[in-house]
């Protein structure tokens, strides 16, 4: 019999994504992000990176799912997205200069910073699991960090 608990992953991650895209593009297009205290933003932009990289940590299915991909596409695709946040950040600053909340940086914090972090600790378990081989179970961070094996 065939396990189909893996199948609905990227479907349940796009669909996810896609909802909380369409979210903080209608937010900033509303400018609701404006009028918002800076503070309160970033408080929403740390909860967003958190609820992101908890996903990739603590769901099994996603974390297996994103451990497949391998560590090098999930470096590139971080790489990218970092890019694309720089690009969109620098290009559109001098047009856009009142504050967090206006249009480039709202997107920025609250949807390229949450899956950069969620793709970068993604990546670094991957490339934890392919250095420590299939058979033996990745080692901490802390630990390839000290030298301790």
């Amino acid at each position: 019999m065939r396990n189909h608990d893996y199948e609905n992953v990227p479907r349940t991650l796009a669909l996810t994504t896609g909802f909380w895209t369409l979210a903080v593009a209608a937010g900033t297009r509303a400018q609701v992000f404006s009028r918002l205290p800076d503070g309160a933003l970033m408080a929403l932009a740390i909860l967003a990176a958190a609820f992101a990289v908890s996903a990739v940590t603590l769901d099994v299915r996603v974390r297996s799912w994103f451990e497949q991909r391998g560590a090098l596409s999930l470096r590139l695709a971080m790489l990218g997205i970092a890019g694309l946040m720089v690009a969109t950040g620098t290009g559109l600053a001098s047009a856009h200069p009142a504050g967090l909340g206006a249009a480039p940086w709202a997107p920025i914090l609250l949807l390229g910073v949450p899956m950069t972090a969620a793709l970068l600790v993604a990546a670094v378990r991957a490339a934890l699991r392919e250095k420590a081989g299939a058979g033996r179970a990745p080692e901490s961070a802390s630990s390839l960090l000290l030298g301790r094996r």
